[in-house]
């Protein structure tokens, strides 16, 4: 290992060349030496895998399915918004391709969180995912209603956005 760092009485962290594997020895001047083989390289997930988006023009928490291609069977996927909340469940990989949904609170950069499953390490992809929200609203204008002057009609229904209606 070029190092190590001791985390508790019985665990180690060592960085270590790709691909190394094998077995750990261990000097303790108060416990003498010890050795345990077994130990396999844990390489990080791969954070440039393709990623498509249903779309990236939406209303304001519309569904979006994130499909990512090539996924890790080792590996767990999440998506996080701008301010680091996670916006969906983490969902495992199947070595294919996965599809999974999350709505979109706000405009802004997402990126997607990997993890691997051996490990607690996790990373964010390489790129990131920008969401444009619709900031829709409408109003009446009355040279645009058909009703004579001083007619009476009613409102069947009313609109804070374009989503949301009472």
């Amino acid at each position: 290992a070029s190092t190590f760092t001791v985390i508790n009485d019985s665990t180690l962290k060592a960085t270590v060349g790709n691909g190394a594997s094998g077995s750990i020895s261990i000097y303790s001047y108060t416990n003498g030496t010890g050795s345990l083989d077994g130990f396999t390289y844990l390489p990080p997930p791969n954070t440039n895998l393709k990623v498509t988006v249903s779309t990236n023009i939406i209303c304001k928490n519309a569904p979006v399915t994130f499909t990512i291609y090539n996924t890790q069977s080792t590996a767990v996927y999440s998506v996080w918004d701008s301010n680091y909340n996670k916006i969906t469940k983490p969902v495992q990989g199947n070595g294919g391709t996965l599809n999974f949904v999350g709505t979109i609170p706000h405009n802004g950069n997402y990126k997607i969180e990997v993890s691997n499953i051996n490990s607690n390490y996790t990373y964010f992809f390489d790129s990131a995912i920008v969401f444009k929200l619709e900031n829709t609203k409408s109003s009446f204008v009355t040279s645009k209603v058909n009703v004579l002057q001083n007619e009476t009609f009613n409102i069947a229904a009313t609109s804070r956005d374009a989503q949301t209606f009472e």
